[in-house]
Formats: structure tokens, sequence, C-alpha cells
């Protein structure tokens, strides 16, 4: 079950699930937001924290993807929302955004009022969404390492217990091979029990194999 968290910022409060950027098609999120701005459509909480991912979940050039972004961002029709995913997207992108974009979105808040409120806390909003990323890769990294030892184990105790049977059975057909010499020879049956280890049913039924 995803974990759910709130972002409290100035005047804005948002309420969502906590989610990862494996769980989403880059391209598929931005076709989805598209839709919704060009036909007007209400964007919900969800889709504000999308839209500040998106240049993060796809596989395109990153400052194109930051751009497209931006341009999506400025359908947004409520102001408050629109300057709230514009920092945020300043903050999720801070480790690679470059003069251009980064020009382009400040252009954009400056023309909100509620771009100016949100300008100090964008870094500590960008230093948390940095910081849950990298713990998000951190633990996807971790998983696939543990995965691979887990197989790795399996393998190992997979090939011991073949080793084991192969062992058995090679054991099993010495022993049947000595028993019948044993009983060829009228040696009797305690001592053959005794000299391979061999129960009297099986003895009995080696030498009723050889009768």
């Amino acid at each position: 079950m995803n974990q759910i968290f709130f972002l409290d910022i100035m005047s804005l409060k948002f309420q969502f699930e906590q989610i990862f950027l494996s769980d989403f098609n880059g391209q598929e999120m931005y076709s989805n937001l598209k839709y919704k701005l060009d036909n007007n459509l209400k964007l919900e909480e969800n889709d504000i924290l999308k839209l500040i991912i998106l240049p993060l979940a796809q596989n395109e050039d990153r400052q194109k993807a930051i751009e497209n972004t931006i341009e999506l961002t400025k359908q947004i029709p409520d102001e408050g929302n629109k300057s709230f995913a514009l920092a945020g997207i300043i903050a999720a992108t801070n480790k690679f955004i470059n003069e251009e974009n980064l020009s382009m979105i400040r252009r954009e808040l400056d023309m909100t009022p509620f771009g100016r409120l949100i300008e100090e806390e964008k870094i500590d909003y960008g230093n948390k969404i940095a910081k849950d990323v990298a713990e998000e890769k951190e633990k996807e990294k971790e998983q696939a390492i543990k995965q691979k030892e887990l197989e790795k184990e399996q393998a190992i105790k997979q090939k011991e217990i073949e080793k084991k049977e192969a062992i058995e059975e090679n054991k099993k057909k010495i022993n049947k091979e000595i028993t019948k010499n044993l009983l060829s020879m009228g040696i009797d049956i305690l001592s053959i029990m005794k000299a391979t280890g061999l129960t009297k049913a099986e003895v009995l039924k080696i030498q009723k194999e050889l009768n």
C-alpha cells in the first residue's frame, strides 16, 4: 500500500500518495496531462505532482523534457497551482536544469503574485524532492542486489541438492552390486546388512532379483 503524505507550501496544501518514478511511463504521463490541459479538464492534486516530476520520468533529452513541461504548466488556469508546479519543477530539476529553462520558469513565476511568495520555500522543497528520488533509487538498487543474492543462494542450494541426490543414487547402486556379489558368495544376510547398511528387506529384495 502506498504511503499517504501531505505537502504544505505557503497557502497551498496538498495530500497525495507517495509515488515512485519506476511506476510511471513518462510519455504516457505527458500525454494524459496534455490531454487534460488542452481540454480544460480539472487537474487533481496528484496531477500537479506528476507535472513536477515529469522531467524526471521521461527518457528524452532532459532540457527538452523540462521545456515541454513548462509549456504544459503555462496552461494551468489556476494561478496558485501554476506557481506551485513551476516552483516544484525548479526544485525537482535543480541538479541539471539549464539557465535558459530556469529563466523561463522565473519569468512565469514573476507574472504570478503567488510566485513571489513561494520563492523562499522552493529550496527546502527541492531538497526534499531530490532526497526522495535519491532514496527511491537507492532502495531499488538494494532490492536488485538482494534479488541477485537470493537467486545465487537458491542456485547454490539446488546444486547441493542435486549433488547429494547423485551421491545417494551412486551409493545405492554400489551397495546393490556389493550385495549381489556377497549373496553370490553365500554370505549370510546379517553380515551383508552390517557391511552395506541395507535393511533386511532391501537385501531380500536384491536376493529375489538374483533368483
